[in-house]
């Protein structure tokens, strides 16, 4: 087959590294993979196939390919122009994935009225792809009351499962606590600060990534002097798990999370919101769970995933989300 995958920008998010790994994953199964991006960011690290940039106006020949997978609303956006100004292609298949609960995510990002004007736009460019991947099967039954069912598909996200699970870092006088994402509202970190009130003095937390809450977490965490410390993002952040004691996930919302399933992988101890989606992948008895947004619930389980003994049902959970589960899902998806 001939995939073309079409993204926003080449930066080192979440979305794009499931880009990659699919990449990947195809090309090992012998099809060939085309990279098309919109906006000339931050050039994250080589895709392993041919990557072209493109205009919003230009016209792409999206009939030469089998597949056409876009992630994110301004590659939706494109397909939909093709498709207003051409009679679809039979033998193409336009496939959309969802990487969140879009009504939460414009809520966070937009406000309450521009968010959900948003997310309507969003839905309409939902619709005119063949398939719809969600990721967890609450995705699919919060999306089916907008997108037909026989449009939806759920496929968990995975990822190379080939990292070194660690020894668990020698308790010491100060205990870590750490996450790393982007700074974004919806992550919840200014919760995982407040929750820092609560903790003993010997608690400190690093908060590592970039994004527009950092000036406000600078100023919340102000209080905390040099028990909070906030690094700029890092190209592999997995490589820091390590040097943490306790990896918190505090969103209000999340589509697949793939930094905790990175913890995961290497036996962390992790508390998480308890938040749709998250459950039906990981259990009480490989995660700690909280009462999203309540900042002394995530005090008390963090004091309690210290002591607590999770992560290596959580390592051993994660060897499910491969990333040649997902290649495979996404094969068949695109073949059936």
């Amino acid at each position: 087959m001939r995939i073309a995958y079409v993204v926003t920008a080449l930066t080192h998010e979440g979305p794009l590294n499931v880009v990659r790994m699919l990449i990947g994953e195809m090309t090992r199964r012998g099809h060939q993979c085309m990279l098309f991006y919109l906006e000339e960011r931050e050039e994250a690290d080589d895709f392993g196939c041919e990557k072209k940039r493109i205009g919003y106006r230009e016209e792409v020949s999206w009939h030469e390919y089998d597949v056409v997978h876009t992630h994110g609303m301004k590659p939706m956006g494109l397909v939909a122009l093709y498709l207003l100004r051409h009679k679809k292609p039979e033998h193409t298949l336009f496939v959309t994935t969802l990487h969140s609960f879009i009504g939460e995510e414009f809520k966070w990002r937009f406000g309450r009225w521009r968010g959900w004007l948003l997310s309507r736009c969003f839905l309409r460019l939902v619709n005119v792809h063949d398939k719809v991947i969600t990721l967890s099967d609450a995705a699919t039954e919060y999306y089916a009351r907008w997108v037909s069912m026989e449009k939806l598909v759920r496929c968990y996200h995975g990822m190379d499962l080939r990292m070194e699970a660690y020894e668990r870092r020698s308790r010491q006088e100060n205990i870590v606590v750490s996450t790393y994402c982007a700074l974004q509202r919806i992550k919840g970190l200014d919760v995982l600060i407040r929750a820092m009130d609560y903790l003993p003095e010997n608690y400190c937390l690093t908060i590592v990534g970039d994004g527009p809450e950092r000036r406000h977490l600078q100023e919340m965490s102000r209080h905390l002097g040099q028990r909070v410390t906030l690094m700029a993002g890092q190209p592999e952040p997995y490589r820091l798990l390590p040097s943490f004691d306790v990896f918190v996930v505090s969103s209000y919302s999340e589509g697949f999370c793939l930094s905790l399933l990175e913890a995961a992988c290497y036996g962390s101890e992790i508390v998480c919101s308890d938040i749709p989606g998250m459950r039906e992948k990981f259990s009480d008895d490989e995660l700690t769970y909280f009462e999203a947004g309540n900042a002394e619930d995530l005090a008390r389980n963090i004091v309690k995933a210290l002591h607590g003994s999770h992560g290596e049902n959580a390592r051993r959970k994660a060897r499910q989300f491969s990333v040649e589960k997902m290649g495979e899902k996404h094969e068949e998806i695109y073949t059936k």
